[in-house]
Formats: C-alpha cells, structure tokens, sequence
C-alpha cells in the first residue's frame, strides 16, 4: 500500500472517503502510536468551524476524537480518531442501497441520537444549527 508523509502522519495514498467538504484519509501518528483519520478540507474557514466543535465535544462514544489540526499547501487537515464502520447507504439517491433489519436500523438512529444529545447536552448543536457553524 503506497503511503506518503504528513507532518508526523504516515497517509495512505488512496482516500477512504470524499464528501461534501473534504477528503478522508485513514494514516498512523508516527509520534503517538496510533491510527488516525485526516479530514482534508480546502476551505479553512469550514475546517475551522468544524474543529472548533470537536474540541468542544470532548470525548464521547458515539463521536470521534478531536487530536490535532494543521494547514499544509493552504488546505486544512483535522486529525481525528479512526473509527472503523462501514457506509451507511449510496450517495447516489437514484440507487436502493443495503436493507437493514428493523433491530440494525433501530439501533443506528439510537447511535445517532446519542451523539446528537451530548452535543446538545454541550450545546455545540446549538452552535452548528442556530448560527450556522457548520
């Protein structure tokens, strides 16, 4: 697997996810021993406001951990815990994607709803929804 270097990150190459504000890449911190995902966001305005709600959150089990932020080449790099899952459905609303159980679908939005609850508890789902952070 072809990799290349980051400040004190070992990245692979190939991206493991595209969305709409940046790029995911799964790597390790040659410095602290660990895998990380980096979020590459071209507008540092976004990768801002997003980094300023992880750090906010703290830690949570439902949400990943905020561990560093860096500009390299003018684009913004949050690095973050690197949490293995899979998708969730096809961006590609034309397109069914994977049926799940009722108990599989129940338990997802009960996830989700727990991450949503502590950053209400924290009020940074204020932040994001009422004054548009993110």
């Amino acid at each position: 697997m072809r990799k290349f270097i980051w400040n004190q990150y070992s990245v692979e190459v190939n991206p493991k996810g595209i969305g709409t504000y940046g790029t995911v890449y799964f790597g390790y911190d040659l410095k602290n021993k660990r895998k990380v995902a980096i979020k590459k966001i071209p507008k540092i305005a976004v990768a801002d406001n997003e980094t300023f709600i992880m750090r906010s959150y703290g830690k949570s089990k439902y949400l990943p951990a905020f561990y560093n932020y860096f500009v390299k080449n003018k684009q913004a790099h949050i690095v973050m815990e690197q949490v293995e899952g899979k998708p969730l459905g096809v961006s590609n609303f034309y397109y069914e994607g994977k049926k799940r159980s009722v108990k599989q679908a129940v338990q997802i939005v009960i996830y989700i709803l727990k991450a949503l609850q502590h950053l209400y508890t924290i009020k940074a789902l204020y932040t994001m929804i009422c004054c548009r952070k993110m």
